[in-house]
């Protein structure tokens, strides 16, 4: 199900019983899986792809970057700047995990599968399956209980 006033623009592939609420913006080539929920607010720009697995979350205000600034584009943050670093790749998120509220993650970033991101973090490196996740920028904080992945489906 989408909201009539999310704002999908590109590529994008919805698996069943997919949820995007209003005020959601997606470009880009993003692929969604299955069960899973993008809540209000949330951004994905998804111009080097973006891939989010079956029955994830990301909760209200999450945004995901493929880039930092897209060197192809004219118009750049700030143009004036010759040497300008650019980060670019794809994102990943992978099944049963969990995006929290206006978090961040950047360009080129793995989220593995049943893992966490807390609240206004900023996630610049992978994260690994199973794991929690918080802060800015984003690190480790435990181990995350092992889901019965048959019984949530």
């Amino acid at each position: 199900m989408i909201h009539p006033l999310a704002n999908i623009a590109g590529k994008v592939k919805c698996g069943e019983h997919c949820r995007i609420d209003a005020f959601v913006t997606i470009t880009g080539e993003v692929e969604i899986g299955e069960r899973t929920h993008i809540a209000t607010g949330v951004s994905i720009f998804g111009v080097y792809g973006v891939k989010i697995g079956s029955c994830c979350s990301l909760s209200p205000g999450a945004k995901i970057f493929t880039a930092t600034d897209d060197p192809r584009e004219s118009l750049l943050a700030n143009p004036q700047l010759q040497e300008k670093y650019y980060r670019t790749g794809s994102v990943v998120v992978g099944d049963f995990s969990v995006i929290a509220a206006n978090a961040v993650v950047l360009p080129g970033v793995n989220i593995g599968e049943s893992s966490y991101l807390g609240a206004n973090s900023l996630l610049k490196d992978d994260l690994p399956s199973g794991e929690v996740w918080g802060g800015t920028p984003a690190h480790f904080l435990f181990v995350r209980a092992k889901l019965d992945k048959e019984r949530m489906r």
